[in-house]
């Protein structure tokens, strides 16, 4: 009769484990690892699920730089994330860029400081000239989006 009831609890967890996911409270949706360059847009697109339902785009995501053009080493530039569905700004979006240089192993995640009309911003001095990688983590409207975008830093 115990041995039931471990076997029991032992499916119960699992069970609540599949149900949980990765801990995250947003809805799972899609994942687009878009590369682009810096003040292009980069936002998900029409994705079909496996059960035959076409899920619509979500939200849209422009990343840009100022000031714009070359990213300087050692010269503070601010990030910036604009997020809106159909043209419309989206303010309280959960925001953290990962940034890396390309061929690290190290990772710096950057909190972002929301502005108006849905823009997203922090200040950052690269120290050294390369190519970096900066993921935009963004949960809005239940989603979770991250396309990744490539700064050149002369």
């Amino acid at each position: 009769m115990q041995r039931r009831w471990v076997w029991t609890g032992v499916s119960l967890s699992v069970a609540a484990g599949l149900l949980a996911g990765c801990g995250q409270t947003a809805a799972p949706s899609h994942t687009d690892q878009s590369q682009g360059n810096p003040g292009t847009s980069a936002s998900s697109t029409d994705m079909t699920m496996d059960s035959g339902m076409n899920m619509d785009q979500q939200f849209d995501i422009a990343f840009s730089t100022d000031p714009p053009g070359p990213v300087k080493a050692n010269q503070p530039v601010k990030l910036i994330e604009k997020v809106s569905k159909k043209g419309t700004p989206i303010s309280g979006a959960y925001i953290k860029l990962e940034i890396w240089k390309d061929g690290d192993s190290k990772h710096e995640m950057v909190d972002v400081v929301e502005g108006p009309s849905g823009t997203y911003t922090v200040e950052k001095t690269f120290d050294k000239p390369g190519l970096y990688h900066v993921t935009l983590h963004t949960t809005a409207l239940g989603f979770h989006e991250m396309p990744t975008k490539n700064i050149e830093v002369q």
